[in-house]
């Protein structure tokens, strides 16, 4: 095949050119469109004039699967995409804050709120395990994800129709322990990542804090240290879940704050567009 291309022909084959170009991201295309369509005509003219389309066509494909995959990857990896379910981190620290209030209640020796507090605590790890899923392979999100794994499954045996009794803490101390340490460590994470927001240091505190909280748990599942009467579990689960919605909020306002400044500066765009196979003159 050889002489030029029909310009009916050239026009279609750049729509369907035009059409594989929305595999990059957005601001990608916004700077860099027009300029590939353009190289894209010029490079196919030239592949058509010198008979070389058989050679043209599979690099040219090649390029664009590797360059939009490569683009696509640099933008999921982008702040903007770190921040997304930052809402969820706020209604996990909401239904927390819930629970510290029903564990205060509960020091009404006539008050029963433990299948509520279950459904709470299954609704917030529910979120948080979302949270984690949705941000997966960003830092440490695969804390949160243990974090509402622990919690989720706290929820559960409360409200497991198998379990007729109230339990004591030893057998569910180590999903405690797996909250408090996995929500303090993502915490300190935040804090550290995020760094020149008014709450860093509120965040670190927190999170040594839980550490702090995961080590009582040891000692008062491992039979260490004895809480005196039931009043002062239900205060001290009361001040831990308080302790937890502290953390959550804080993170989800830190977040949301950090992914709105994103949004109003200008978008980061790549230094360049993929050059296509040039044929051979």
């Amino acid at each position: 095949m050889s002489g030029s291309c029909p310009p009916r022909w050239l026009k279609r084959i750049c729509r369907v050119y035009a059409v594989m170009l929305c595999a990059y991201p957005e601001a990608f295309r916004i700077q860099f469109g027009r300029e590939m369509q353009q190289v894209f005509r010029e490079t196919w003219r030239a592949a058509v004039t010198n008979n070389e389309l058989l050679h043209f066509i599979p690099l040219m494909f090649w390029d664009w699967l590797r360059t939009s995959f490569r683009e696509r990857l640099a933008a999921f990896r982008s702040l903007e995409s770190h921040l997304k379910g930052w809402w969820l981190l706020a209604l996990c620290g909401i239904l927390d804050a819930m629970s510290a209030a029903m564990n205060l209640l509960m020091l009404n020796p006539l008050a029963n709120f433990i299948r509520d507090m279950s459904v709470l605590a299954l609704v917030a790890g529910a979120c948080a395990i979302t949270a984690g899923l949705w941000n997966s392979g960003r830092g440490s999100s695969w804390l949160l994800s243990l974090h509402g794994l622990a919690l989720g499954t706290f929820g559960l045996i409360g409200l497991s129709p198998l379990v007729r009794r109230p339990l004591g803490f030893r057998p569910i101390s180590l999903l405690f322990v797996l909250m408090a340490v996995s929500v303090g460590a993502f915490a300190l994470g935040t804090a550290q990542r995020r760094s020149g927001a008014p709450n860093r240091c509120f965040l670190t505190v927190s999170a040594a804090a839980s550490l702090g909280f995961a080590c009582s748990f040891i000692a008062v599942g491992s039979g260490w240290v004895r809480l005196g009467p039931p009043p002062s579990y239900w205060i001290w689960m009361s001040c831990y879940f308080a302790l937890t919605a502290l953390c959550m909020l804080s993170m989800a306002v830190r977040l949301h704050g950090a992914g709105s400044s994103q949004s109003e500066s200008p978008p980061v765009k790549p230094k360049r567009a993929p050059a296509l196979p040039t044929p051979s003159a």
